[in-house]
C-alpha cells in the first residue's frame, strides 16, 4: 500500500488509517511511493489509484502497539505472534474494545510499516516476531523453533478457549435442568442433568490437557532462553579471548612492560634526588650538622627549666609563714583592762 503525507483525517468506512481517493481534493499534490520503492507524484486533474495511508496515524498507531509489546515481553513466546492473534492482541493498544479484532487492511499496513520502516518485527504468512532493532542478521529471521512456540502458545490459547467454552456449557445444562424442575418436567431435567455430568467429565480432560500443554510451552521458553544464555556466554568468551590475544597482554610483553616501568620509576628516584640534594647544597641546608650537640642543647634547656620551677616554688613556700602570722593578728581581738573596784 501506498503512503502518503495526507493530512485528511481518516474515515471509518474506509479505514481506520487510510482513505480512498474520492476523499482526497484534487488540488492537492501529493508525493507517495509503492512497494517497489517507484516515486508517483499526482497534480491537480490526475487521477488517483488505490487506497492511501495518513501516515502520522499509522506512526501514532505503531508506538501504541510498540509500547503494548514492551509491557507484555517476558519470555521467548511473548514475541511471536499469528496474524489473527496479532490483531487480537494489539485492539485494545489502538482503543478498540475487547473482542474487536483491528482491521485486517490496517494490520497489513502496521506489519509493513513495523517491519520496513522501524525494524522491529519480520514476518511471513503465518507468523510476526519482534526483534530488537540492534539484532544480528541470524536473529532477524522466522526458525522453526520460533513456529513450535508459536503452536504451542497458540494450542494453550485454544484450549483456554475450549475449557471456557465446556464451562458455559455446563452452566447452561444447570440452568435448564432448574428450569425444568420448576415446570416438574423430570425427564427433561435428569437429560439436563446427565449431559451436565459427561461435560464435566470432559473439562476435566481439557484441564489435563492445558496443563500438559502449558508445562511443555514452559520447557520449552526455558531451552530457548538457556540456547540465548549461551549464545550470550560464548560471545563473552569469544571477546575476553580477542582482548587477552592482543599483542600487549601477552605474558612477554607484559614482563617487559613492568620491567620498563620499575626502570623508568627508578630513573625518577635518581632525578628527583639529584634534584632535591643540588637544592639543599645551593641554599646551604646540605651543611653538616652535630646531632650530639642538638641534643645535648636540649638536655641543658631541660635541666634549666626544671631548677627554674623548683627556685620559683621555694621562694613561694618561704614567703607564706609570714603573711599567716599577719592574718592571725588581724583576726585576734583586742585585750581591754578591766579597772579593780
Amino acid at each position: 500500500m501506498a503512503t502518503t503525507s495526507c493530512s485528511q483525517e481518516p474515515l471509518d468506512s474506509v479505514s481506520d488509517l487510510g482513505v480512498s481517493q474520492e476523499e482526497i481534493p484534487e488540488a492537492d499534490a501529493l508525493e507517495y511511493s509503492d512497494d517497489e520503492g517507484e516515486k508517483w507524484v499526482r497534480g491537480q486533474g490526475t487521477a488517483w489509484h488505490g487506497d492511501y495511508v495518513i501516515t502520522s496515524l499509522v506512526v501514532k498507531a505503531a508506538e501504541a502497539i510498540l509500547e503494548s509489546q514492551r509491557e507484555r515481553m517476558g519470555g521467548p513466546a511473548d514475541r511471536l505472534y499469528s496474524f489473527d492473534s496479532f490483531r487480537r492482541t494489539f485492539a485494545t493498544a489502538l482503543g478498540r474494545s475487547d473482542g474487536v479484532a483491528i482491521e485486517e487492511q490496517d494490520a497489513k499496513v502496521l506489519l509493513k510499516f513495523l517491519e520496513r520502516d522501524r525494524g522491529v518485527l519480520v514476518y511471513d504468512k503465518e507468523v510476526i516476531k519482534f526483534v530488537d532493532e540492534d539484532d544480528a542478521m541470524e536473529e532477524r529471521s522466522i526458525t522453526s523453533v520460533d513456529r513450535g512456540i508459536l503452536e504451542l502458545k497458540t494450542a494453550v490459547h485454544c484450549m483456554h478457549l475450549q475449557i471456557d467454552s465446556v464451562q458455559e456449557k455446563i452452566d447452561q445444562c444447570r440452568e435448564k435442568a432448574t428450569a425444568a424442575l420448576k415446570k416438574d418436567r423430570k425427564s427433561l431435567a435428569l437429560s439436563y442433568l446427565r449431559s451436565r455430568k459427561q461435560l464435566q467429565e470432559v473439562l476435566a480432560r481439557r484441564l489435563g490437557s492445558l496443563a500438559t500443554l502449558e508445562s511443555t510451552l514452559i520447557t520449552v521458553e526455558a531451552a530457548a532462553g538457556d540456547v540465548e544464555i549461551m549464545k550470550s556466554y560464548e560471545s563473552s568468551t569469544a571477546t575476553l579471548k580477542a582482548i587477552l590475544s592482543h599483542p600487549s597482554l601477552q605474558r612477554e610483553n607484559v614482563d617487559k612492560t613492568m620491567d620498563a616501568l620499575a626502570e623508568a620509576n627508578a630513573d625518577a628516584r635518581e632525578i628527583d634526588d639529584a634534584v632535591r640534594i643540588g637544592g639543599d647544597v645551593a641554599i646551604g641546608v646540605g651543611e653538616s650538622v652535630d646531632e650530639a650537640d642538638i641534643e645535648s642543647e636540649w638536655a641543658e634547656l631541660v635541666k634549666q627549666m626544671e631548677a627554674d620551677q623548683v627556685g620559683r616554688k621555694l621562694e613561694s613556700d618561704s614567703l607564706r609563714p609570714a603573711q599567716s602570722v599577719d592574718v592571725e593578728k588581724q583576726k585576734l581581738p583586742e585585750r581591754v583592762a578591766i579597772p579593780s573596784c
